[in-house]
């Protein structure tokens, strides 16, 4: 895999310093500080940056991929919550838990609130509007068979 360097990762003030160690500083000998030493410390942080630029690339490619796989679920998740609670017309306490399931979105997040509120007139509050007025219709349908 040899792959370029998008950018150079050594400053320009350390590549003007190598400049005049290979040029005019070539005879010169310091302890521990040479051009070969300069160059061989350059080409290791060139590396290191090189592996930086690829596990980065590598990282991008996996987050892309999970951020598809957390889509799929989310869809999967929503076609099973529908068809969950179309399953669960007739059984109350199950449709209350489904109704407290938020999977995101303006509808979701306010069936997850209608539960705790004491109103009908939740917007996107099917369920739970049902609910109420199938209770208000068996009370209703109740006190006539009571009277009379």
């Amino acid at each position: 895999m040899t792959q370029e360097l998008i950018e150079d990762p050594i400053p320009e003030p350390i590549k003007e310093l190598l400049s005049l160690f290979r040029e005019e500083l070539s005879a010169v000998s310091f302890p521990d500080i040479s051009a070969d030493i300069l160059e061989k410390f350059a080409e290791q942080v060139r590396s290191k940056a090189l592996e930086l630029q690829e596990a980065q690339a590598r990282v991008a490619s996996i987050k892309e991929s999970l951020d598809a796989s957390q889509n799929e679920l989310l869809q999967k998740a929503i076609k099973g919550l529908s068809y969950a609670k179309l399953f669960a017309e007739d059984r109350e306490e199950l449709v209350q838990k489904l109704s407290t399931i938020s999977l995101g979105g303006k509808n979701s997040t306010s069936r997850k609130r209608a539960p705790k509120s004491e109103t009908t007139d939740n917007e996107g509050d099917e369920t739970s509007g049902e609910k109420r007025s199938r209770s208000k219709k068996s009370i209703a349908e109740d006190t006539p068979e009571t009277e009379a």
